[in-house]
């Protein structure tokens, strides 16, 4: 019986006690350990998932992505509508299996990364929490939420939390009952886990060669910078000795809630891992704009969630920032060439930064890719006047498409993240992307000055 592992393989350039650093997990390969495991870089994005899915992606369209798209984040509440739990691990081959896309790796959690709404949901009690599920809100116990997670098999799954969310001004006593809270239900998990574990081995030894399912220890503390250090400070105690199998890694909670973005955010992460041991990776969900990301990356977060691409495609917008500061020096050649087609220019700025909106009528006859040279399946074989239409057509193949091209531009921008890291060079990349987003604010806000307030989108 082989395990799941994370190993890290170098740091980067930092100062501070926590920074961007180099890791690899390790995923057993298949029930009778003849396969070799899958080996994961971080720092990593999960892919976004529905019901274990990718949200958009059809396998033959997934099978032309880069490998790592095949790690999924995957939202238990999903699953949690009119059947129950023995449906999904009654499914041949096991739970994992109703998973049609084979993940490389799964890891399981109560939140949905973009639907979940701290703000909405009931009071949550001692003894079980409120999850938004596809048939409204549902209210799961610890007990019920393992039954969940034994059900689906996933390689490693977060703790259940009273999550809440990280806004300036939030009860101070409710929020520390919270943290609380979710270390009581850290145990109860952990109990219920090796609980499993111990039968699964008692039935017989031979036959249990599945990897235990590792479990991340879930970290709250809403937007208080000291009961984050003691929720983080408490997750962490479970890896002392003796408990080395207890905790596998840590996952902060609570963020893209509504708390203020840049240095609060930070101070939260900060506060939280400089308390975790080094050899633990640690997880975010909800934070995953690139300029977000950065910011994780640079405080030590080595896997997050891909759902800003889903909410990128959602909105009918293809991502073409460039990754990297070699590839920013092409497309001002480029652009030059091309005597200063507006089209070239990167124009939008915010959540949604760096990206061609492909409702815009101006594309209905562009016969372009969506991003010159890219190499990924809607690039090399459609258009944007084609992506374009299927959209003003309300074709769900738009989102197919716009899917495939945003997650392969987004593992990219990933892979460049790795390399700088390893190079040395995450300072100097980080300080591009921020300067790049600088300056298309800036040439936003002259646009708006010289269209007298309205902004001009060319």
């Amino acid at each position: 019986m082989r395990e799941l592992t994370w190993t890290v393989v170098g740091e980067g350039d930092h100062t501070s006690t926590s920074g961007p650093r180099l890791g690899v997990l390790s995923v057993p390969g298949a029930r009778d350990g003849r396969d070799e495991p899958v080996r994961i870089a971080t720092p990593a994005c999960l892919t976004y998932t529905r019901r274990g899915e990718p949200a958009h992606l059809t396998p033959d369209v997934l099978a032309t992505l880069p490998p790592e798209a095949r790690a999924f984040q995957v939202s238990l509440a999903h699953f949690m509508d009119h059947l129950p739990p023995s449906h999904v691990s009654n499914c041949p081959g096991g739970g994992r299996a109703y998973f049609g896309s084979a993940p490389t790796f799964a890891l399981a959690t109560a939140r949905d990364a973009i639907t979940f709404d701290a703000h909405a949901k009931p009071s949550n009690d001692a003894s079980s929490v409120f999850v938004g599920t596809p048939v409204g809100v549902k209210k799961i116990s610890v007990e019920e939420y393992m039954r969940w997670v034994h059900a689906t098999q996933p390689h490693a799954f977060v703790s259940l939390a009273d999550e809440r969310h990280s806004v300036e001004g939030a009860p101070a006593k409710k929020t520390r009952a919270a943290a609380e809270r979710t270390e009581a239900w850290m145990d109860a998990c952990a109990a219920i886990r090796d609980a499993a574990i111990e039968n699964d081995l008692a039935v017989d030894a031979e036959e249990a060669r599945v990897a235990p399912i590792a479990m991340f220890a879930s970290v709250q503390g809403g937007c208080d910078v000291e009961a984050r250090a003691a929720s983080a400070k408490a997750a962490a105690s479970r890896c002392g000795a003796g408990k080395a199998n207890a905790v596998f890694g840590f996952s902060i909670g609570g963020l893209g809630t509504g708390e203020a973005p840049g240095a609060a955010r930070g101070a939260l992460v900060e506060a939280c891992v400089a308390q975790f041991p080094k050899n633990k990776p640690v997880h975010v969900a909800g934070v995953s704009a690139p300029l977000e990301a950065i910011a994780m990356i640079e405080r030590g977060v080595d896997l997050l969630d891909n759902a800003f691409c889903h909410g990128m495609t959602l909105a009918g917008r293809a991502l073409r920032f460039a990754v990297d500061e070699k590839e920013a020096r092409g497309e001002t050649r480029k652009r030059t060439r091309e005597n200063g087609d507006d089209d070239d220019a990167f124009l939008f700025s915010g959540a949604d930064a760096f990206s061609l909106n492909l409702w815009s009528l101006k594309y209905r006859v562009d016969t372009r890719p969506l991003l010159e040279n890219c190499e990924c399946h809607t690039c090399r074989n459609h258009t944007r006047a084609y992506v374009h239409h299927l959209l003003q057509c309300r074709e769900m193949t738009a989102s197919v498409l716009l899917d495939a091209h945003n997650q392969f531009h987004f593992l990219r921008f990933f892979a460049a993240a790795r390399e700088a890291v390893g190079n040395g060079t995450f300072a100097a990349f980080a300080a591009f992307h921020r300067s790049r987003t600088k300056d298309v604010e800036e040439e936003e806000e002259e646009e708006e000055r010289e269209g007298g307030g309205k902004r001009v989108r060319r």
